[in-house]
């Protein structure tokens, strides 16, 4: 897959700042329709670990990543549906991403992501995720303990629909 331009992410991700709640229905139904697994994905994992609001920053965090890389694919060709086998890889592959968080927002924290960035596929839509999610948590809408389990959510994600 296309690796997303940070123009892309920029693009969405401000766009999404206008969508009022009828076009957020529409945009959910066509990830419904489109990736039936990643919205399955998106409403059940951390159920057990996060909050309400938490999880409705994860699926909202899900939904521009996949309208993200349905905007890249746009020009080239349709993003392919999730299987669970590429979830279950995806998953598989970032088990042991936990060790990179600790108890706090420290500047090592960044820098052991940064060290994921250098050589992933995706660097722009890691960097998105990373600035949403530690945004969130400065700002308080998240809990310390779901910081790094919302990144862990959100790679998944990305690294399943990465084909």
């Amino acid at each position: 897959m296309l690796t997303i331009s940070e123009e892309i992410v920029e693009k969405v991700w401000q766009a999404a700042k206008d969508w009022s709640d009828d076009d957020m229905g529409k945009i959910v139904g066509e990830m419904s329709d489109d990736q039936p697994l990643l919205m399955a994905y998106l409403v059940s994992v951390g159920e057990e670990l996060l909050n309400d609001v938490e999880e409705e920053l994860l699926f909202f965090f899900g939904l521009l990543i996949w309208k993200m890389l349905m905007e890249a694919e746009n020009d080239e060709k349709e993003l392919p549906e999730m299987t669970e086998g590429q979830l279950a890889a995806a998953e598989e592959r970032n088990a042991n991403m936990m060790n990179f968080f600790d108890d706090s927002v420290t500047p090592e924290m960044r820098n052991q992501l940064n060290q994921i960035l250098a050589d992933y596929n995706q660097p722009n839509l890691l960097n998105f995720v990373v600035e949403v999610v530690v945004e969130a948590l400065e700002d308080g809408d998240i809990r310390m303990e779901s910081y790094g389990p919302m990144i862990l959510y959100l790679k998944v994600i990305i690294d399943a629909l990465d084909n």
